[in-house]
């Protein structure tokens, strides 16, 4: 039985809704640095296109683990400049970032961090107004936990109602942190790995991709 702070690796799976090619980066975004993974929908996608993201811990099914917490990073909508507010269906002409976590393992809560860029409606975060962010700016940054036990964390990431869909989208998501793991060795047994966070690396540790995607070490523009 240990207590204190360990690195486990995540594994990332990506199944992509829609014909798209999606590019995975690990730079700076949301005024963070580290072992981040940035996702991000180039140009060529349409109103059906997204990404639903499913992150279980380690290469084994045996194990679960309770109450997770992470940040989304650099969630925004920009406009054009063109035609603001004229089609409600398009009033972010050049893209409208949306995420939705699924709830039916545990509870989910949100925050933004800052309300003007971000809006959160129960499961889900859009950005809001005209506001491109930063790459050094954590105004578009929404804090999520998950609390109770579960073996996966899902979430969709995709065009927002308003999205005019004019050019590439792209989130970030920082570090996983996790309140206890629970191991199961051999079929029967059960056991406790106790502690206090375990971080995941995300940036580096991620490895196995949908059939659909095709990845591309790209630094995107926005």
């Amino acid at each position: 039985m240990t207590t204190g702070d360990v690195n486990i690796p995540f594994l990332v799976h990506f199944e992509m809704n829609g014909s798209n090619q999606l590019i995975t980066t690990t730079s700076p975004l949301g005024n963070q640095t580290g072992n981040l993974l940035n996702v991000e929908l180039t140009s060529t996608r349409n109103s059906g296109t997204s990404q639903t993201v499913t992150i279980t811990l380690g290469a084994s099914n045996n194990l679960s683990f309770t109450d997770a917490s992470w940040t989304y990073l650099d969630v925004d909508a920009s406009e054009d400049g063109g035609f603001f507010g004229n089609n409600p269906a398009a009033d972010f002409d050049n893209w409208q970032d949306k995420i939705v976590v699924d709830n039916s393992q545990a509870a989910v809560a949100m925050t933004s961090v800052n309300t003007s860029y971000t809006q959160v409606t129960g499961n889900q975060v859009q950005g809001i107004n005209d506001n491109n962010v930063p790459n050094n700016s954590s105004n578009g940054n929404v804090n999520v936990t998950l609390t109770g036990t579960m073996n996966q964390i899902v979430y969709t990431y995709g065009p927002g109602s308003e999205d005019g869909l004019e050019q590439n989208q792209r989130v970030g998501l920082s570090n996983i942190t996790i309140a206890s793991v629970n191991t199961v060795p051999e079929p029967g047994a059960t056991a406790m790995l106790s502690v206090l966070t375990v971080l995941a690396c995300l940036g580096e540790c991620w490895r196995k991709l949908g059939a659909e995607a095709r990845v591309s070490h790209q630094d995107p523009s926005p």
